[in-house]
């Protein structure tokens, strides 16, 4: 089992990756130390119990694994294990897709089961010792857990706490695909455990102080020859008027924003975004000025259903309307639902969560339809 735990994770790194990550290292420590773990608790059992948890949690770990590469395949996300209540009567929609995945997954789910019969083989021939163990033998097995984990936290700690490091990672809960690519499977699931017992951690904003610096300012003007294909681009417009190229910004106070905001994160967000530069203008800048937006979230569509006859507005959307070909679908957790969640609210989700099903719980502020004023409700 201390073996298992860390040939496992080398091995679904290796498959889902197909790299070696700096991060490796602490792949290495932690899965050692659980293994470690695992190891001096079933040395401390009787023969035959220490067989039969040893076979079972062997099991448990293969299956967990080949569900994270097949929930990966399908998502290009991890799955959460706190979380599968919640989309386990959804999993049933998606059963031709699971299989299908399955199937063009099949040599990675072999890799990955191989551990539970080389187990059976290694025990029917003796070659593991299920005896029950002295405690000075399981107290070793704990004391090398504890080192690996002393150890991994130690270098955690001394990398630095910048934004998406891994020490920010680690500590702040700041994404479970993220988790699982720089500390493992078993790390993810481990924290998210601890989290549902005790609650997730609460994370300080964290803003590099040259980001937010007056005087690190951006050119508004670019560079025409810093790129051959803007400068093309740029050939062909008409740039006598240089207001084009001027950020299309807001007459905002955000000193005074600053100054009055309710705590120090939101003070902090107020002085990032005073110093970022906006969107440059363009030929569009403007154009919808006055005229009401209609946000209208179409799941499952398919382009092709649109007919000029039976649904002319739709048509008229697509083929006179603007059309983004240029885009990026984000791989969140609870595709559907969160995706309906962040058009909703403008909120990023929260892994190992339906974000949309915890609205009802609580309250959040959003636009009434009715006379465009701002009021705090919970979104059904």
């Amino acid at each position: 089992m201390k073996r298992t735990a860390t040939k496992k994770e080398e091995v679904f790194h290796l498959l889902i990756f197909q790299a070696v990550s700096p991060d490796f290292f602490y792949i290495l420590l932690f899965s050692a130390m659980l293994g470690c773990v695992a190891g001096g608790i079933l040395d401390l059992l009787p023969e035959r119990v220490s067989r039969f948890v040893s076979a079972l949690l062997i099991l448990a770990v293969c299956i967990l694994f080949c569900t994270e590469a097949v929930y990966h395949s399908v998502f290009q996300s991890f799955l959460v294990l706190s979380g599968t209540a919640d989309l386990a009567g959804q999993a049933m929609d998606f059963t031709d897709v699971i299989w299908k995945n399955i199937f063009g997954n099949l040599l990675t789910i072999i890799l990955l089961l191989l551990p539970f019969p080389l187990f059976y083989v290694c025990r029917s021939m003796r070659w593991i010792d299920f005896s029950r163990k002295s405690l000075r033998t399981c107290g070793i097995s704990l004391g090398v857990a504890a080192e690996c984990y002393l150890t991994a936290t130690l270098f955690l700690n001394l990398s630095g706490a910048a934004p998406y490091s891994s020490h920010d990672i680690y500590y702040h809960n700041v994404s479970a695909d993220m988790t699982v690519e720089h500390f493992g499977v078993m790390t993810m699931n481990r924290l998210d455990g601890l989290y549902a017992m005790v609650g997730r951690p609460s994370r300080t904003l964290q803003i590099d102080s040259e980001t937010t610096d007056p005087g690190n300012e951006i050119p508004v003007y670019m560079n025409l020859n810093a790129c051959s294909a803007i400068s093309a681009a740029l050939s062909e417009m008409d740039i006598s008027n240089m207001g084009m190229l001027t950020p299309n910004t807001m007459n905002i106070d955000f000193a005074a924003m600053a100054a009055s905001a309710p705590n120090e994160n939101t003070a902090q967000l107020t002085r990032y975004f005073q110093s970022q530069k906006g969107t440059l203008r363009n030929q569009y800048t403007g154009m919808f000025k006055g005229y009401n937006v209609i946000f209208i979230t179409a799941e499952g569509f398919y382009g092709r259903v649109i007919d000029q006859n039976l649904t002319p507005t739709l048509y008229r959307l697509r083929n006179e309307g603007f059309v983004f070909n240029h885009y990026y679908t984000p791989g969140w957790y609870a595709s559907t639902s969160d995706g309906e969640y962040s058009n909703l609210t403008g909120l990023l989700p929260t892994d190992g969560l339906v974000s949309l099903k915890m609205t009802g719980k609580t309250e959040i502020i959003c636009i009434s339809p009715w006379d465009g004023s701002w009021n705090a409700s919970a979104i059904p």
